[in-house]
Order: structure tokens, then sequence, then C-alpha cells
């Protein structure tokens, strides 16, 4: 079983080094990081500046495109790395490690890839985000199979199958799995200057959100 950890970044040099230090690199076998400016985003390069990664498990790509391709690209490369789980963290995230057993995991993923016969599911994994007083939340954060995923309708939040059409959510996004895994991650800003976090929050709310909300809505249409 191979499994790889996704991240997309950008200018947050400090959280993405946070993030690598909590990650047991005995139990995955590759790390994607597709770094690079977002469309709007007031940082002034395509790339984070500065940037070292001294990991021969990490995989680095400069990519300065849409939230949606960014993150398409790292499950693209799942086909060429013959992954079979995917989990997705990002750089203002860290693996919380008194709640998060390794070798139990990677055997629940294991587990799960044989019980689902052969068929790619989104699966919830706990997190805690300090912004909102402790509360603990689900997040579909582990992706199975996930070379056969595909985001669309240009949103980071709307994914499917390629080849099958297995049973959507709501919001049309695939089956979000109702197991309990042996892992949680933290979300957390407290790495981040409070200049990036003001960079931060300027694209994801001022237009990220309503950029992938007018889209939801033309499709409703």
């Amino acid at each position: 079983m191979k499994l790889a950890i996704g991240t997309i970044t950008y200018n947050d040099i400090t959280g993405l080094n946070g993030l690598i230090d909590s990650i047991d690199y005995d139990y995955v076998d590759v790390h994607f990081v597709i770094d690079g400016r977002f469309p709007n985003h007031p940082g002034k390069y395509n790339y984070s500046v500065g940037l070292e990664l001294n990991n021969d498990k990490i995989y680095y790509e400069s990519l300065s495109d849409y939230e949606s391709v960014k993150r398409q690209r790292y499950v693209d490369l799942c086909s060429q790395y013959s992954i079979d789980a995917l989990i997705i963290l990002d750089s203002d995230e860290f693996v919380d490690k008194n709640n998060t057993d390794w070798p139990k995991f990677i055997q629940e993923i294991s587990d799960t890839i044989v019980d689902q016969c052969g068929k790619s599911y989104v699966h919830n994994v706990y997190s805690l985000d300090n912004e909102d007083y402790g509360v603990i939340h689900k997040r579909p954060r582990l992706w199975i199979l996930p070379s056969e995923m595909i985001y669309v309708n240009g949103s980071h939040k709307i994914f499917k199958n390629k080849y099958h059409n297995y049973d959507l959510n709501k919001d049309g996004r695939m089956y979000e799995g109702n197991r309990q895994f042996s892992f949680r991650f933290l979300n957390s800003n407290t790495f981040r200057t409070k200049m990036r976090r003001v960079d931060h929050d300027n694209y994801i709310f001022g237009w990220l959100i309503p950029y992938e909300e007018a889209i939801k809505k033309n499709k409703r249409k």
C-alpha cells in the first residue's frame, strides 16, 4: 500500500516547515508539494522565495494557477506514482502527533481498500481548528485510489470519480465514508506572520469564496 500526502502552498515557508516536521515519513511514500501564486493573491512572486526542502520523499513543483488546478496536479501525480491513498494537508495544518497512530492508521487504510473492493472513495478524518475554540471537524481529506478522482466545476470543494458515478452528497461531492481513522490533524495560523495571514484572508474571503460561489450559482441555472 502506497500512501502520499498532497499539499498546495504559496509564500508560507514557516507553515510548510511546521507541517513537514509533524509528518512521520517512515509511513509516507511521497509528499507532493505544489507551490505557486494563486490568481488575485497579493504576493509579488510566482513561487515561495527562499523555500528549501531537504527531504528525498518530497516532490516539489512550482505551479501558479487556480486552487482547483493546483490541487488536481497532486491528484494526477498519484497515477504516476501508483498511489493507493492520499492525505490532503495544507501548509497551515499539521499532524496531531498526540492523536495519530501511524502504524494503526496504515492498517486501517489497507483494510478500507480491501473492503471497498477496488472502488475509489473519499473519507473523512478528524481535524481540530484552533480558531473554532477546540471544535473537532470532519474533513474529506483521505482519498482512496486518488488517481481516479477529478476536481470539477472549477471548485476545490467539488470532486468526483472520473470513471464511475458513485454516490454524491448534496454538494455534488463524492460520498464521504463514516469510518473512524487513527489520524487527526490540526489547523492553525500560529506559524504565519501577521502580514501572511492578512494576505491569506484577503485571497480566501475577498476572491476565492466569491469566485467559487459564482461558479456554483451558474451551474444551478
